[in-house]
C-alpha cells in the first residue's frame, strides 16, 4: 500500500509551501505505514491534490477516492475475516468440548463397573458421536475456508484493478508532462522546462556553492535561411542543431530551446573558463555540420553569450548578463564566444 501512496505523490506537482508536509507524509511511508494511519494520511494526500490546478491532479485525487473505496473494502475483508476466525475457534472450542465430554462418560462407565456387552455398545455409541461431531466441524471449516476464499478472489481483483488504474494515471502522466515541458520540434526540452530546471540549479548551487554557468545560444541570421528557403528549411535547421547540442553536450549538462532560433544552457559544476570552451567546441561543430538545401551548402552559425554564477546572483541577473553577451557576440561579427561577468559597483 505504501507503493501505491508513493506514486501518487510522485505524480503530484507540489507548490513549494506544502513540501514539508509532502517531506512528512514520504518519511512515514519510508518507516512502514500501519492501517490506522492511512486514513489520516489519504486526507493528507487529497489536501495535496486540492492545492494545484492541472487535470492529471484532478484525475488523482479521483483515483485517490477511488483507493479510499477499496481501503473500506480491505477493512470489511478483515472484519469479515476476524468474524470467521472467531467462528473457527468457536467451532474448535465446541468439538473439544464435544469429545472431552464423550470420553468423560466412557470414563465413568468403564469406573462403573458395567458389563462388557453394555460398555462396548456405549463407547460405540460415543465414538459415532464423535466422529459426527467431528464431521460437523470440517463441514463448518470448509464453509468458512471456502468463504475466506472468495473472499480474498474478490479483493485481489479489486486490489488488481486499483493498480491497473494506477499505471494507467502514472503513465497518462508521464506523457503529459514530457509533453508539456518538451519542444515539438526539436524534441529538446522547451522554456517551460528551463524554468523548473533553472530553479533546481539555482538552488543547487546557493547550497553548495559549486560553479555554474549559463549560456545564451543564438542562431547567426537565422531570418535569412527562413526567407531564402522557406521555414520547412528553417525548421530542418533547428532539428539539426538540437542533434548538435545534445551530441556535443555532457550529460550533467541542460539545454532547451528557449523560443524560435535561440538555445539556452545550464553548465553544473563548470566554472567561466572551462565553459568557454565547451561553448567553443558547440560552435564550431554547428559551423562544421553539413547543412545542404536544394544541393547548396549552407554555413550555419551560432554565437553565444556565457556568465557565471557569482554572489549575490540571481537567475534573473546571470541569464541578462549571458544574454547581453550574445549581442556583444553578434555586434563584434558573430560566430564566437562571448563571456560576460558581474558588472562592478
Amino acid at each position: 500500500m505504501g507503493g501505491i501512496l508513493l506514486t501518487m505523490l510522485d505524480l503530484l506537482n507540489i507548490p513549494p509551501s506544502w513540501e514539508k508536509q509532502e517531506e512528512s507524509i514520504r518519511q512515514r511511508i519510508a518507516r512502514g505505514i500501519h492501517w490506522p494511519e492511512i486514513p489520516d494520511t489519504l486526507s493528507e494526500i487529497v489536501s495535496l491534490v486540492n492545492n494545484s490546478t492541472n487535470q492529471m491532479q484532478k484525475d488523482t485525487e479521483f483515483f485517490l477516492q477511488n483507493l479510499n473505496m477499496r481501503l473500506c473494502d480491505i477493512q470489511d475483508f478483515l472484519a469479515e475475516n476476524k468474524q470467521r476466525a472467531q467462528q473457527k475457534q468457536a467451532s474448535g472450542e465446541h468439538l473439544d468440548l464435544a469429545v472431552k465430554s464423550h470420553i468423560e462418560d466412557i470414563n465413568q462407565r468403564l469406573n462403573s463397573g458395567a458389563n462388557l456387552g453394555e460398555l462396548k455398545g456405549s463407547i460405540e455409541q460415543h465414538l459415532d458421536q464423535i466422529m459426527g461431531e467431528i464431521d460437523v466441524y470440517k463441514n463448518q471449516e470448509n464453509e468458512l475456508d471456502e468463504e475466506t476464499l472468495e473472499s480474498v478472489k474478490a479483493l485481489t481483483l479489486r486490489i488488481e484493478t486499483l493498480e491497473k488504474e494506477a499505471r494507467v494515471i502514472r503513465d497518462n502522466y508521464i506523457e503529459t508532462k514530457e509533453q508539456a515541458y518538451t519542444d515539438t520540434l526539436t524534441k529538446l526540452p522547451n522554456r517551460l522546462a528551463y524554468e523548473k530546471r533553472s530553479l533546481q540549479e539555482y538552488s543547487r548551487w546557493q547550497r553548495y556553492r559549486n560553479p555554474l554557468s549559463v549560456a545564451v545560444c543564438d542562431l547567426d541570421l537565422f531570418k535569412r535561411i527562413n526567407d531564402n528557403y522557406g521555414h520547412t528549411a528553417g525548421d530542418k535547421v533547428l532539428k539539426k542543431v538540437g542533434d548538435v547540442f545534445n551530441k556535443c553536450l555532457r550529460n550533467t549538462d541542460f539545454i532547451c530551446r528557449f523560443g524560435g532560433e535561440e538555445f539556452v544552457i545550464l553548465l553544473a559544476e563548470t566554472s567561466l573558463e572551462p565553459a568557454k570552451l565547451a561553448m567553443d567546441k558547440l560552435r564550431r561543430s554547428i559551423e562544421e555540420s553539413p547543412f545542404h538545401f536544394r544541393g547548396e551548402r549552407v554555413v550555419v552559425t551560432v554565437s553565444i553569450g556565457l556568465s557565471e554564477f557569482t554572489q549575490g546572483d540571481s537567475l534573473e541577473k546571470v541569464f541578462e548578463r549571458a544574454d547581453k553577451a550574445v549581442y556583444e557576440a553578434k555586434d563584434l561579427g558573430r560566430n564566437q564566444v562571448v563571456t560576460r561577468t558581474i558588472e562592478p559597483n
